[in-house]
């Protein structure tokens, strides 16, 4: 919701739980799985944050986070939920490790094993839609608020993650649909 209330619903839409899981406006929201003992355990973005939260007994604990140099406006994680491509206001795209150490244990610190690499930036409107493909080809789709489509080959370097421009397509047309 726009007051940062998380509420669930089974398949059936029978009513489940009400939480608070932030302050800010939701603007993104993944429920990924149960985890072991808990509800849910959701990715969520609100303004420069993203949050992989676990949500047990009507409460939500935050156990990683990562704050962008813009507004979060599209993000695409693996089904672990510890590594993912973001998408900022201001054109950028990012490699995000949300990986949390002990998986057993909460972290005292959310922030504390958690990274954020710059992989590109290169379009002229924010990213509205991202996707990527982890592994051997390593390819991600972005789509931006004027019309251009790109695909980038990520790959490993000495220093960390790079990626380069492998096409790129431009339509009049706003609000394009990111599909690989």
């Amino acid at each position: 919701t726009a007051s940062g209330e998380l509420i669930m619903w089974d398949g059936a839409g029978t009513f489940l739980n009400r939480v608070q899981v932030s302050d800010e406006e939701i603007s993104s929201l993944t429920i990924v799985n149960k985890a072991a003992g808990a509800e849910a355990e959701i990715i969520l973005s609100t303004g420069k944050q993203v949050c992989r939260l676990v949500i047990e007994a009507g409460a939500c604990t935050p156990i990683a986070v990562i704050e962008f140099n813009a507004e979060v406006t599209a993000y695409s994680f693996e089904p672990n939920l510890r590594v993912g491509i973001v998408g900022t206001s201001c054109c950028t795209v990012w490699k995000a490790d949300l990986f949390i150490g002990d998986a057993d244990a909460l972290p005292e610190d959310p922030t504390k094993d958690t990274k954020a690499v710059r992989l590109f930036a290169g379009h002229s409107g924010y990213i509205n839609q991202i996707t990527h493909f982890p592994g051997e080809l390593g390819l991600i789709g972005s789509c931006d608020s004027k019309g251009s489509l790109r695909v980038w080959q990520q790959s490993e370097v000495d220093q960390g993650w790079g990626s380069d421009q492998i096409m790129h397509f431009q339509t009049h047309e706003v609000g394009f649909v990111c599909v690989l």
